[in-house]
């Protein structure tokens, strides 16, 4: 029975991407994966996609399962954070790509630490934005996307979702206010994670560079998937 309702609750899951809402592409089959519950052993079959905004494939299902972190990755996580010192810290920030599971994983073990979603990944919505207002006319979109870089780096969020939805306001309804529609809702969401101003009072990094160089250090050179923003270019 379990096996069914987990199975039912994989097939029902919509083909969109977890992290930012966009559809997938180049939807297929992907291959069965079986996880431990308090019932025991459970297959699912699931469906994987392409995100063209996150450049990344996206399961569902493992969304919706719950099942893009694990309890092992969570102790493994904690007790790193732990011996690097998190134990005697004043204060932690933690800072996500947007998935979901890390603002989860950051609620279950480090509950007072501040969210943050990454300077990149903030950008992303304000470029699909302009994808969406001037098209392929990359100058406009340079002009027009330069300055909300700036202040979402050294002001308000607030300010930058205030000029999306001036911007929305003014489209008609078709494929560009659907676009829109849903980089401001993504913006709303996060909010609350896109302080970049107080973080850099603090002194606290605003991407995710030092991890992702520690990554480097650990596995060897990683490929480049996109362009990089640089805080302040």
């Amino acid at each position: 029975m379990k096996v069914r309702g987990a199975q039912a609750k994989a097939d029902a899951s919509p083909p969109v991407c977890a992290v930012c809402g966009q559809p997938l592409s180049r939807v297929v089959s992907s291959r069965s994966r079986t996880f431990q519950s308090r019932f025991g052993a459970i297959t699912v079959r699931r469906r994987r996609g392409y995100c063209k905004r996150c450049r990344k494939w996206r399961v569902p299902a493992d969304a919706a399962l719950g099942l893009e972190e694990s309890a092992g990755l969570r102790e493994q996580l904690h007790a790193e954070a732990l011996r690097r010192g998190l134990g005697q810290a004043a204060s932690a920030p933690v800072i996500g790509d947007g998935a979901v599971w890390i603002w989860h994983l950051a609620d279950d073990r480090w509950p007072q630490a501040r969210q943050r979603l990454d300077f990149y990944h903030a950008v992303q919505p304000l470029a699909a934005v302009g994808r969406a207002l001037f098209g392929e006319n990359q100058e406009k979109l340079k002009a027009w996307l330069q300055p909300l870089v700036k202040q979402l780096q050294h002001q308000s969020s607030l300010k930058v979702i205030r000029q999306l939805e001036e911007a929305l306001a003014g489209l008609p309804q078709g494929p560009a206010a659907e676009a829109v529609f849903r980089e401001v809702n993504c913006f709303h969401e996060h909010r609350g994670r896109m302080d970049s101003r107080a973080a850099l009072r603090a002194g606290e990094p605003i991407g995710s560079g030092p991890v992702e160089a520690t990554c480097r250090q650990a596995q060897g050179p990683v490929q480049a998937t996109g362009p990089v923003l640089e805080p302040g270019r």
